[in-house]
């Protein structure tokens, strides 16, 4: 752990000239986000060694990155001037400090909060297994792109790349994979804190133009930047304290007009509450349904909060108090939040990227407030390089946030531009594109072999009818489809309500146009009446763009505006179109989408308190309608983590066996497995092939080829393997035919046939272990040990070897 957190400060400081350097202007000059743009520095240039084939990802290429990174911030600080030096320490040592105290304090609370984590300490439950496939994938393949150990023969066709930066930080500290999975959950909330701190207290500081601040106004500043950090990533948004006021876990599944009468029969001391049979809907038409809705108990419903939003799908035969009718079949929406994930501790890329959009909001802050402009490529070929390193990033380890961030950025250029040239012409905004392009250009090559080497799995092949016949639109039906149920307005409020009281606040204090507000009523109400309440966040979106564009102005409240704008169109977009996928509705784009919102509005809404009251601001009358009812959401969002940290109420508290090495303390990585484990990775060629049991999503399956990096046959065929597949026909071919192959493999009558199939698929070693015997209950062990040679027995593991 010290070696892990020493490695990471490292970075920081030999990252520190170059952030200075790139954050130059703004009070602070970026020491926030030295750390995540250092590790982003160190993490290309190592993958792109590994990528070029210099060596794998290990110590000689991240070695190489770290030298990089040194030459790079020597470079950008030349002449060297000691004097200068001396003094910007002087200057900025005490916010250093403090980020660092931030850092280790929030780094330990996480790996706290890891070893009580919603399933405990180890690497099991939920999509656990497959990010620790793909952390041993990064970790141990000798060539890149790092090999998919759960399909043998192909490389990692998914967003890893944030996989690789926590990688970096395993590789120069010895961690073993179990601890490079919880202590990198640490570091990205780490990482995210002093992000948001350094975001918040930037924009305030810079919100009066005032960089020779008085003590008490620092002092405040800093508190602010402590709320920014709970706003953003410790509360939880309001459905925690609502099934705890109305004690149940189902309200979460209920309507806008159920959710108002359960809370009021709790208000009112009716438990347990009930509601219109004739109303319910099921999200499980096989089970019965009550209209008494079942108690929580002592312990704290920690899941359901994620799944605030339940979409009409079909109507259908469903069962309301054991009695069977016609009712609507409903889909459950994912609405995550960033304290829920790190407490279920899936190291997925939405995760990963935390610091990484953190650093692309810094960056596009950065652009709002530059006194000159920026002229690419013949000048400021630094600001493009980084910002085509940022922005790419984001591509290849989330890809929905390259997107969203990008817009950020180029409307960052726009506002640059606009300020200085405030009658602009058309070949001022043919200039301003060829900014944009450019950027676009540099994140392209800076990530080429990522784009060469990865296909992306979005879309479907099918459009529905009439559609499929309208040009144009038939080749979009393929990418997108409109949403077949939209968000209700207690969703609404539940996930965003805290956020929104003081922007709207604020906003009302920068928009004095009447008439812009009641075109927001208007269609509020409109959207009320017709079931799509998040209607109203489009004017909402058009008026802050409108008033950021009449203001002309490089400050932070044209920032803020810009991005509450943002979030707005962000809302109102996912509430009417979905990316479609696998699952072919808006589940996954709500989920992703709303994320980015939590995060902007987050931030902004930190930053419209300190407009609201800072500079005499606070004796304004209006201070006493939303200061209240923001106290009190802020309490219910903070019910969800106080919830799942107090030993009582918590479902997880209990850290009996919890380990830092997540491998150990593993459900799924049991001890025969790791000693099977140890025994391949000792005696046979690192790209061995396996034939293995594909195991079920999220419960079993892949365990030996994730601990010893020989790469498997086949693993999660069905939701993981066979989506990232879906678009490469000749991996989505593999996919099918491999169940049938190991079901010859495991089940053969024919000893030729087996051999054939043996042959064909260059396995080298045939397990039969717990998850096999239970897959293959009728396997023919007998007829493969003709085949095969028993190398290893020890605790219900054997592995044979395939003869030659």
């Amino acid at each position: 752990m010290i070696a892990w957190w020493l490695s990471i400060v490292l970075i920081g400081i030999l990252a520190l000239p170059l952030s200075m350097r790139v954050f130059g202007h703004l009070p602070g000059r970026g020491l926030a986000w030295s750390k995540a743009l250092g590790l982003l520095v160190v993490a290309w240039l190592a993958w792109m060694g590994a990528m070029l084939n210099l060596s794998g990802f290990d110590g000689v290429t991240v070695g190489l990155g770290l030298i990089g990174l040194g030459t790079l911030s020597w470079f950008v600080q030349k002449p060297f001037d000691k004097a200068r030096v001396l003094a910007a320490i002087r200057q900025h040592w005490p916010e250093w400090l403090a980020y660092e105290l931030l850092f280790g304090l929030v780094f330990w609370l996480g790996i706290q909060l890891r070893l009580h984590g919603f399933y405990g300490s180890g690497i099991h439950s939920t999509e656990k297994p497959m990010e620790a496939m793909l952390f041993s994938a990064v970790l141990n393949s000798p060539s890149y792109p790092p090999s998919d150990l759960w399909l043998a023969g192909f490389s990692v066709n998914y967003y890893y790349f944030g996989y690789v930066l926590i990688s970096v930080l395993s590789v120069l500290s010895g961690a073993t994979l179990g601890e490079t999975f919880n202590l990198g959950l640490a570091t990205i909330m780490a990482l995210a804190s002093v992000g948001v701190a350094g975001l918040v207290t930037t924009m305030l500081r810079l919100w009066w133009h005032d960089y020779l601040l008085s003590r008490l106004r620092l002092v405040g500043i800093a508190a602010l930047g402590v709320l920014g950090c709970v706003l953003v990533l410790l509360v939880g948004n309001q459905m925690g304290a609502l099934q705890t006021i109305v004690n149940s876990g189902e309200v979460n599944k209920l309507t806008d007009s159920q959710r108002v009468s359960v809370l009021w029969q709790a208000l009112q001391g009716i438990e347990p509450a009930t509601v219109d049979p004739a109303t319910l809907k099921s999200d499980n038409p096989g089970e019965s349904k009550s209209s008494t809705l079942p108690p929580m108990g002592e312990k704290f419903n920690a899941w359901w909060p994620s799944r605030v939003i339940y979409d009409d799908s079909e109507e259908t035969t469903i069962i309301v108090d054991n009695q069977q009718r016609t009712g609507m079949f409903q889909r459950e929406v994912i609405t995550e939040f960033p304290f829920f994930s790190f407490y279920l501790a899936d190291m997925h890329p939405h995760v990963l990227s935390i610091p990484l959009t953190l650093l692309a909001i810094a960056l596009a802050l950065a652009l709002f407030v530059r006194p000159t402009m920026l002229r690419f490529p013949k000048h400021d070929w630094l600001e493009l390089a980084i910002a085509g390193l940022v922005i790419g990033s984001l591509y290849a380890a989330n890809s929905w946030d390259a997107p969203t961030f990008g817009l950020l950025y180029a409307l960052g250029l726009v506002n640059l531009w606009r300020s200085h040239t405030p009658q602009p012409t058309r070949r001022d905004w043919l200039h301003v594109a060829g900014q944009v392009g450019l950027v676009v250009l540099a994140a392209v090559l800076l990530y080429m072999p990522f784009l060469l080497t990865f296909t992306s799995f979005a879309g479907r092949d099918t459009v529905p009818e009439p559609f499929d016949s309208i040009p144009i639109i038939s080749s979009l039906g393929k990418i997108m489809a409109p949403a077949r149920d939209h968000s209700g307005w207690t969703d609404l409020l539940i996930i965003f309500g805290l956020f929104l009281v003081p922007i709207v606040a604020w906003l009302a204090s920068m928009i004095k146009v009447w008439q812009q507000w009641a075109v927001i009523g208007v269609v509020l109400v409109i959207g009320l009446i017709a079931g799509m309440p998040a209607i109203v966040f489009l004017p909402i979106a058009v008026v802050c763009w409108q008033t950021a564009w009449q203001r002309n102005q490089r400050d932070v409240q044209n920032f803020s505006l810009i991005v509450v704008g943002l979030a707005a169109l962000l809302i109102v977009v996912v509430d009417f179109l979905y990316l479609r996928d696998i699952f072919d509705n808006r589940m996954n784009t709500v989920f992703k989408v709303y994320y980015q919102a939590w995060m902007l509005l987050g931030i902004t809404a930190t930053a419209s308190i300190w407009g609201l009251l800072s500079n005499g601001q606070w004796r304004r009358w209006t201070n006493g309608i939303w200061l209240p009812l923001f106290g009190l959401l802020l309490a219910g969002g903070l019910v969800y983590p106080i919830s799942v940290i107090n030993p009582r109420t918590s479902p997880s508290w209990d850290s009996s066996g919890a380990k830092l090495d997540g491998i150990e303390s593993s459900n799924h990585f049991l001890e025969p497995i790791r000693k099977a484990a140890a025994w391949l990775e000792a005696n046979t060629p690192s790209n061995s092939v396996l034939a293995t049991a594909p195991g079920s999503s999220y419960q079993d399956g892949g365990e030996l080829a994730t601990l010893s990096a020989r790469p498997t046959l086949l693993v999660w065929p069905g939701s993981h393997e066979g989506l990232w597949r879906s678009k490469q026909p000749d991996a989505n071919q593999q996919v099918a035919q491999r169940q049938g192959d190991l079901n010859a493999i495991y089940n053969a009558t024919d000893l030729n046939q087996l051999r054939e199939v043996l042959t064909r698929q260059k396995v080298n070693y045939v397990v039969w272990g717990p998850n096999e015997q239970k897959a293959y209950p009728q396997a023919n062990i007998g007829l493969l040990e003709q085949a095969a040679t028993k190398v290893y027995e020890a605790d219900g593991w054997i592995i044979y070897q395939v003869q030659p």
